[in-house]
């Protein structure tokens, strides 16, 4: 990570989405009617739908959501004023939902720079706080700038 003023750059390597041909069987009530594609990474379920107003007012089912343990669920669309917008739910790992993950877009950008046709993308995580992020796609990285809220300070001591 590097400091960019008031701003934080995230240097990630590329996930490539993974497409799948079905939705573990326990989500798929819950998108059965709205789900447009959907794809995966190692840790994640992305699910893209129909529009920025249906990301925006879903209502996650956690109790359903956290069956998929440790695994967390993404939903995502074409945005209205930003490239693409996302929200992240991962109940079963102790997140309801989380306001801003960087590391989902290691995915997502890859995703929707092969949909939209361009490298610079511009997202918004559509969580209660929400957050802007400025994408870009290089190569086999993914670069990510946005501001940050600190959430935690911490020394880490290691034995001499």
């Amino acid at each position: 990570m590097q400091a960019l003023g008031n701003e934080y750059l995230l240097d990630l390597p590329c996930i490539e989405p993974e497409h799948s041909t079905e939705l573990p069987p326990c989500i798929v009530p819950l998108f059965l009617d709205n789900a447009v594609n959907h794809f995966k990474n190692f840790e994640n379920v992305f699910i893209q739908l129909a529009s920025e107003q249906e990301v925006r007012t879903y209502q996650p089912d956690l109790n359903t959501l956290a069956q998929l343990g440790p695994v967390g669920v993404v939903i995502t669309a074409t945005g209205e004023t930003y490239d693409f917008i996302s929200r992240y739910f991962a109940p079963g790992a102790g997140i309801p939902e989380d306001p801003v993950t960087g590391s989902i877009h290691a995915t997502l950008v890859p995703y929707w720079a092969e949909k939209l046709g361009k490298r610079c993308l511009s997202a918004f995580q559509a969580s209660s706080r929400g957050g802007i992020l400025q994408c870009e796609l290089q190569e086999d990285r993914v670069l990510i700038k946005g501001k940050a809220a600190t959430f935690m300070k911490a020394e880490i001591y290691l034995p001499d």
